[in-house]
């Protein structure tokens, strides 16, 4: 594809923006609704049971119904996950190259990006924490490809894109980031995320040397 990489680039903010628009729409709805049924239904311990049980699913499938855009959002995520690893099954890139595309990325943005949209949605998933992880894992292995530098480099160059971002779609709520400020949070985060990449990277490279002998 001649222009993938352009597209690639675009998938990210589009994801996000989209994702603000319908996801986060969809919760309000779901909630909204939840509310309506505690008003007009709730008459024994299971109604209200049943009235506060809202799902993950609830929300994506409100958000299909109501907003086209959330296709979009899908499409974007899973182009901007696959592409990399299309190109390297076509051998057309480099674990390197696949290192150096992955770890600019924003993770701690994208995480308290996430975390803070739930909290003000009104709802709770593991979907974050997961994420931040899965991201240790997949950067940190790919960084034994790269020297020390390039290494410190890059996550300093995603520390500075989290703290910027952080300042545009995050607002500074004190009741949420108690007890530090939003900022102090983002470079705590940011340095969590690069020692557990220190942490894959020197496990990874026991196992190659393991491997080798």
């Amino acid at each position: 594809m001649k222009y993938g990489w352009w597209i690639w680039g675009l998938s990210l903010p589009t994801f996000l923006v989209t994702y603000v628009y319908s996801f986060f729409l969809a919760s309000k709805i779901a909630y909204e609704s939840q509310a309506d049924c505690r008003q007009k239904f709730i008459f024994t311990p299971k109604d209200v049971e049943y009235c506060s049980d809202i799902y993950p699913i609830d929300v994506f499938l409100i958000s299909l119904k109501t907003y086209p855009l959330s296709y979009l959002c899908i499409a974007s995520g899973m182009f901007f996950v696959l592409y990399p690893l299309y190109q390297l099954y076509k051998k057309n890139l480099s674990y390197k190259t696949v290192y150096l595309a992955l770890s600019w990325i924003p993770v701690p943005f994208l995480f308290h990006f996430f975390e803070y949209n739930q909290y003000i949605s009104m709802r709770s998933s593991a979907s974050p924490a997961i994420v931040l992880c899965v991201a240790i894992i997949i950067v940190g292995g790919l960084s034994t490809q790269a020297n020390w530098k390039t290494f410190f480099l890059m996550n300093g160059i995603a520390a500075v894109l989290t703290l910027c971002l952080a300042s545009l779609a995050i607002p500074n709520d004190l009741h949420w980031f108690k007890p530090v400020t939003r900022n102090v949070a983002m470079v705590f985060t940011a340095i969590v995320y690069t020692l557990g990449q220190l942490v894959v990277h020197f496990l990874v490279r026991s196992v190659i040397t393991l491997v080798k002998r």
